[in-house]
């Protein structure tokens, strides 16, 4: 799937299951909370703002 098409379909999603840290990221700027399916993430900052959860 092209990168825009993918972006505007996180765009519109009530949430997002995820174990990219590049969507964590992205869902982070969207505004749309995020499940991440890891242990650990290289993204601290989205668990600062609040846009998502850890899932072990």
């Amino acid at each position: 799937m092209e990168f825009l098409d993918f972006l505007n379909l996180e765009s519109g999603a009530r949430l997002v299951l995820t174990d990219s840290g590049g969507v964590q990221e992205e869902t982070c700027i969207l505004g749309v909370p995020c499940v991440t399916l890891r242990d650990n993430t290289e993204r601290p900052e989205t668990i600062d703002e609040g846009s998502h959860a850890f899932r072990n």
